[in-house]
């Protein structure tokens, strides 16, 4: 798309540009830069016209981390021939020393407006946007090397759109199951955690929640309880308060809550049918659903005990699976959009 060069405002009607191509538009004149990058409202008109992106990581011989990067548009046009040619990124935190450090490669990954909450061994988080290439350590709940490994904690991501404020949720996971969770809150721009009610159930799923609405939401078991799964446990983040929606019979099918907050408004979407001779864990994530109904499943095969990529569509009941080039042992696929906003701000 052409941009216009009358003024300096025209450069608003193309925010759906790459951010790389912005941030190179930056030096065309001060008021440009300002525009680029200090503008709150042309960053979010950017963010809703932004490409989505796949991101995986992987750990290679010895013990090296990497973090690889397309466009979600290419793994769904490259189902034919299942391959995937992926990105490196260069990540500004040395993964390694930090491995070595906290003696583990347990790497979790959660997203929101375009920003990486990285969570590392259950003790370390980082925020980093990719695009912008700027990144933000939060401080450590505890100190690392006096960690007796009793505690770990699952970070997650989102948005307070009430005070315009994007948060950090940390959920301490312990072996003794007779005491509850507790949940730490970091406000960017604060550079402290701040303590906040316990959470609810004392086990939640060890994945980062799901941002959804203003909320953060996890997969919830109790100890006390004979389910294995009994709610979705949501976290406002304006109130910080909490919430219990019942789920549905959702195993082998794909649902969606219409009206949030809602119990009757569960709809079920799609069916998933029998994978083949595939022996899959029935609690497989979907990474994301494309405008034609296929969708991109993280699963693990109990057979070959390895994660696996594929793209399974909907319409016809197949399944297909991705190579991931570069890529011996991948974990943790999530999505990202290009963004201009910045983790530090």
């Amino acid at each position: 798309m052409p941009l216009r060069f009358s003024t300096s405002a025209g450069i608003l009607s193309s925010p759906s540009l790459p951010v790389k191509i912005l941030l190179q538009l930056r030096c065309i004149c001060k008021s440009w830069k300002s525009l680029i990058s200090n503008d709150s409202t042309f960053a979010k008109k950017q963010l809703c016209m932004s490409k989505k992106r796949l991101i995986v990581s992987s750990v290679n011989d010895p013990d090296e981390l990497l973090l690889w990067d397309s466009s979600i548009s290419s793994v769904f046009s490259n189902v034919s021939n299942s391959t995937v040619t992926q990105t490196q990124l260069n990540c500004p935190i040395s993964f390694n020393s930090l491995f070595r450090l906290l003696y583990g490669n347990n790497l979790e990954i959660c997203s929101c407006h375009g920003i990486l909450c990285f969570a590392i061994a259950g003790l370390y988080a980082f925020l980093w946007n990719p695009s912008l290439r700027r990144y933000n350590v939060l401080p450590p709940l505890e100190n690392p090397e006096e960690s007796d490994g009793s505690t770990s904690y699952v970070y997650s991501f989102g948005y307070d759109h009430f005070s315009n404020v994007y948060k950090v949720v940390a959920i301490s996971h312990l072996h003794d199951t007779n005491k509850k969770n507790e949940v730490s809150v970091h406000s960017m721009g604060t550079g402290y955690w701040r303590r906040i009610h316990n959470f609810p159930y004392s086990r939640s799923m060890p994945r980062p929640g799901v941002f959804v609405s203003g909320t953060v939401n996890w997969l919830a078991s109790d100890f006390s309880s004979s389910a294995t799964f009994c709610d979705i446990v949501s976290l406002d983040l304006e109130k910080e308060s909490y919430q219990q929606l019942s789920l549905p019979d959702f195993e082998k099918k794909s649902w969606t809550l219409g009206e949030y907050g809602i119990k009757e408004s569960w709809t079920k979407l799609y069916t998933i049918r029998a994978m083949g001779n595939h022996d899959f864990d029935p609690y497989t994530k979907v990474v994301y659903i494309s405008e034609d109904d296929q969708f991109l499943i993280d699963l693990y095969e109990r057979t070959s005990s390895k994660m696996k990529l594929g793209v399974y569509d909907s319409k016809i009941g197949t399944l297909k699976f991705h190579m991931i080039q570069n890529i011996n042992g991948w974990m943790g696929p999530e999505i990202y959009a290009e963004s201009l906003i910045s983790p530090c701000s």
